[in-house]
């Protein structure tokens, strides 16, 4: 114990407070999103943390960005006023950032050591988040598993009704990420081989899914992350790994193919993402409305300035993009916060891939975890759909943004890539 102690410890008499543990529990279970009450089990994070803290915590400019951004959805949002929960939900974000924010504790005066472990646990707890989704995924694998289903909404676990493949997705999205990460950091053989497993696992569900999202997300990841490593970090060693593990598990896929290891070709061919783009469904893999739905939104934002739901119910869809959608429910001054916002997010973004103290594993992780985020951010209803995916996103690049804070102690280079 006093071993994993000092490995995550951030302050020098090697603390983790246990109620820091129940802080992460509930916010794991507010993304796996139990009874589709993600922002209830934020809510109990948040009353825990402010126990913690006797009511002390750390605040930025992104915090209030978020807080001004719940305050006018709250307003403008024709949904939040519907039931006093609604009241709640357009602050999840704010409180899900500052629990991240000042999760990581510091002593007096920081060394080096307690900055490199404080990024060993920011890497945990992004493994931790991203399990949360899939386990939302993986449960509802086994609900239909037993269904032979031609429709690509499946039954969710938690509410028993029908969910969209895009939502089901974008559960799985996190993993691809997660998986991308491990295969290229230093990450110890267990994380490799969860993500491994939890990336076949995911692909596997696509094939009921049919959706290109996840493939497509996953060879952008792998080219990004390879172009980091090759470019920025320079680690021929590392790259030279990845690129031969790829290469094994390609060829491991190709075989178990066409030897039709457990009947994958009928498998395959059966499925309705193949149905969908090579078989009856007869649908062009380059197909997509979601451009056409931008331009027209594009082209109706200045009728409706302060929101309402107007250009969605006009066209019968959503934007997929959540600064267009944002306008349509929540008018210009919802999407003012946020905008401003996902910038003070993105600059973060560039600065700790440019950090000089951030380990090459932390940068992996964030490249890999945060391109997932923006890709989807830039092509599905997130918060029409998927509200707990931004809050869970808030939660990490709250995390991220305090660890920032800290590496602006460090005046000079003080570890080894």
């Amino acid at each position: 114990m006093n071993k994993i102690l000092t490995k995550y410890s951030t302050t020098s008499d090697n603390t983790f407070a246990p109620m820091l543990i129940l802080v992460i529990a509930f916010m794991f279970l507010g993304v796996l999103n139990v009874f589709n009450r993600f922002f209830i089990f934020t809510y109990i994070s948040i009353i825990i943390f402010f126990v913690y803290t006797q009511g002390e915590f750390k605040a930025d400019k992104s915090f209030v960005a978020l807080l001004l951004f719940g305050t006018f959805m709250l307003i403008f949002s024709p949904y939040s006023q519907e039931k006093l929960t609604s009241l709640a939900k357009p602050f999840t974000y704010c409180f899900a950032y500052v629990i991240g924010y000042n999760f990581i504790s510091y002593g007096k005066k920081t060394s080096i050591r307690e900055f490199i472990n404080a990024q060993r646990l920011s890497r945990l707890i992004i493994v931790i988040m991203v399990i949360a989704p899939f386990l939302h995924l993986l449960l509802n694998a086994v609900t239909n598993s037993a269904v032979e289903s031609t429709s690509r909404n499946t039954i969710d676990f938690w509410t028993g009704k029908a969910m969209s493949a895009t939502g089901q997705m974008v559960l799985g999205a996190l993993t691809v990420g997660l998986f991308t990460a491990a295969m290229f950091s230093k990450s110890g053989f267990l994380i490799k081989a969860l993500s491994t497993v939890m990336f076949l696992v995911v692909m596997a569900y696509n094939l009921t899914l049919a959706g290109r999202t996840l493939i497509i997300l996953a060879a952008g990841v792998l080219l990004v992350a390879f172009i980091f490593t090759c470019i920025i970090l320079r680690n021929f060693k590392l790259f030279l790994k990845t690129l031969i593990f790829t290469a094994l598990i390609v060829l491991a896929v190709w075989y178990a193919w066409s030897i039709n290891a457990f009947g994958i070709e009928e498998t395959v061919k059966n499925s309705n993402l193949y149905q969908r783009f090579f078989g009856t469904w007869k649908m062009e893999v380059y197909q997509d409305v979601r451009f056409e739905n931008k331009l027209y939104y594009l082209s109706n934002l200045l009728r409706f300035p302060f929101g309402g739901q107007n250009i969605s119910t006009e066209l019968g869809d959503y934007a997929h993009g959540i600064f267009l959608d944002i306008y349509d429910e929540g008018g210009v001054f919802s999407f003012l916060p946020l905008f401003a916002y996902m910038s003070f997010a993105v600059v973060r973004f560039f600065k700790i891939l440019a950090a000089k103290n951030f380990t090459s594993d932390t940068k992996l992780y964030v490249l890999c975890i945060y391109t997932v985020f923006f890709v989807e951010f830039c092509i599905e209803p997130i918060f029409q759909g998927m509200p707990w995916f931004f809050a869970t996103f808030c939660f990490l690049d709250g995390i991220n943004a305090n660890l920032l804070r800290q590496n602006a102690k460090f005046p000079r280079k003080l570890i080894r890539r």
